[in-house]
């Protein structure tokens, strides 16, 4: 199972997608960037990422993964989504998820 955490990357609401392991922590942590082809209108969509963090999750790990696609809304083409995307916003992403990770008591 997981929880969805909320944060802001530069002025857009992403969210985060928290898979806690079994058991007392602290656990190592894992930021798993996302299945693209389902998986941009919305991480609860895509059954191939979440089955894949619990699997992680499973072995010890907390898993955070961040909707990247947090930009556009969830009904926007992945035309869009691949045409305006760029290297800043998914280094900006990926640097939000590791630090709410790093802030997981649990990590």
């Amino acid at each position: 199972m997981y929880r969805i955490e909320e944060i802001d990357v530069d002025g857009s609401p992403m969210e985060v997608f928290l898979f806690d392991p079994p058991g007392e922590g602290p656990h190592p942590g894992i930021v798993m960037a996302q299945h693209i082809p389902v998986g941009h209108t919305g991480i609860e969509n895509d059954e191939f990422t979440l089955r894949s963090a619990e699997r992680i999750a499973a072995e010890g790990y907390v898993v955070a993964v961040p909707f990247i696609f947090h930009w556009w809304p969830k009904t926007e083409s992945i035309e869009t989504k691949r045409s305006e995307s760029d290297d800043k916003k998914m280094a900006a992403d990926m640097k939000a998820a590791f630090d709410l990770l790093a802030s997981e008591p649990r990590g």
